[in-house]
């Protein structure tokens, strides 16, 4: 059934709303009532008319209380918007201040790196790139002189020499790692001005060079690469005596006989010019103080050891002997000393696209501790209390 329409003058606020439309029901006279206008024949019509099983103007009637209601609601919501603010869409409620806290927040432009701590193997021995890229191991020859003399009594009995050549076989290995970058990724970073791709270019390249100090001091028995704490050949001593600071001449004779044994050994034909020792050995001989005196055990044994003008010291010693002893190493420089053999560093390969990704991978090949002349090299692991 069609609703019969609602007067247009009818308010949509304010009692006249009711008045109106009562008196206009009720067959009143045209009149304005408020602003609404009803006439008599109107009010006659509405009565002969229902709506809801109801006589048109209790429908009406009822209408007209509903607007009048609305029309309340409505004017407190004017007052609510006039006192609340403004209009807003959502469920909360503007109270505070224009300033946000962000808005007083200050953030620095720079980005503090992390702090790491230093690759010493690749600071302290010498770097040996004479192997070419490609190859998969590299070999070390010496050659030795054999034979006798003795005085001439006659006949034929005369001693021969001879020359032998002997050989040691490397392997080379390769490390790798990878990056990868994918396309909202690379949106993001732009948006926040962050150069993504050249941090995890240089994470990359700081994570192979750990990897490479790590093998060049540890080696690896399952690769078949040695270092510089696990090569064979190198002579070994584990010293008895504590550095401890309680006796000073202790310390100072178990120190230079640690520095002194490969001079000794090799019958004077190489002279160790350089030490390295952990960061707590080398502060240990620097604060043990004779008696009586200021001089420490470590000027002391300078002194005593022009060859060695200086102490380096390395992370990589420290705590990492037999029952958590720090290593000394006494070498001598040069080519025929340690050596490193990196046969190719770091190196990219073209980004490979996957999906939505750019993979970029990286490697470096190694052959691992060279020591020509054993020898002349010592690793001694003493215990030092702090």
């Amino acid at each position: 059934m069609t609703n019969p329409q609602i007067p247009h003058g009818i308010k949509r606020s304010g009692e006249g709303s009711v008045i109106a439309l009562n008196h206009a029901l009720d067959g009143g006279s045209a009149e304005r009532v408020n602003g609404g206008v009803f006439g008599s024949t109107l009010g006659a019509a509405l009565r002969t008319l229902r709506f809801d099983g109801r006589a048109v103007p209790e429908a009406a009637r009822a209408l007209a209380l509903t607007l009048s209601q609305q029309g309340q609601w409505i004017d407190a919501m004017a007052t609510t918007l006039r006192t609340d603010g403004g209009l807003h869409a959502d469920a909360v409620s503007p109270t505070g201040g224009l300033l946000l806290r962000e808005n007083l927040e200050h953030v620095y432009a720079e980005v503090l790196p992390e702090t790491v701590a230093p690759n010493n193997a690749l600071r302290l021995f010498p770097i040996d790139r004479s192997v070419g890229a490609g190859a998969r191991t590299h070999k070390v020859s010496r050659k030795y002189h054999t034979g006798d003399a003795k005085v001439y009594r006659g006949g034929m009995d005369i001693p021969r020499v001879g020359v032998q050549q002997a050989t040691s076989e490397f392997p080379i290995r390769h490390y790798v790692s990878s990056f990868a970058i994918n396309v909202f990724e690379a949106l993001s970073a732009g948006y926040a001005n962050m150069p993504l791709a050249a941090e995890l270019l240089r994470a990359c390249r700081d994570v192979l060079d750990e990897f490479l100090n790590l093998m060049s001091w540890f080696g690896s028995t399952v690769d078949g690469l040695f270092g510089v704490l696990t090569y064979p050949w190198m002579p070994l001593t584990i010293s008895a005596v504590a550095f401890d600071g309680t006796v000073p001449a202790n310390e100072l004779d178990e120190i230079s006989s640690i520095a002194d044994e490969p001079f000794l050994a090799n019958e004077g034909v190489i002279e160790p010019d350089a030490m390295i020792t952990s960061p707590r050995m080398l502060r240990r001989l620097a604060r043990t103080r004779f008696p009586n005196s200021d001089e420490s055990v470590l000027q002391r044994f300078l002194a005593d050891h022009p060859s060695i003008t200086k102490i380096d010291t390395a992370r990589e010693l420290q705590g990492t002997g037999p029952g958590g002893t720090d290593g000394v190493i006494v070498h001598r420089k040069g080519r025929r000393g340690i050596q490193n053999v990196v046969s190719q560093g770091f190196t990219l390969l073209p980004a490979q696209a996957q999906g939505f990704e750019q993979i970029t991978y990286a490697y470096m090949s190694h052959g691992g501790i060279v020591l020509r002349d054993p020898f002349s090299t010592l690793l001694a692991w003493v215990d030092v209390i702090v």
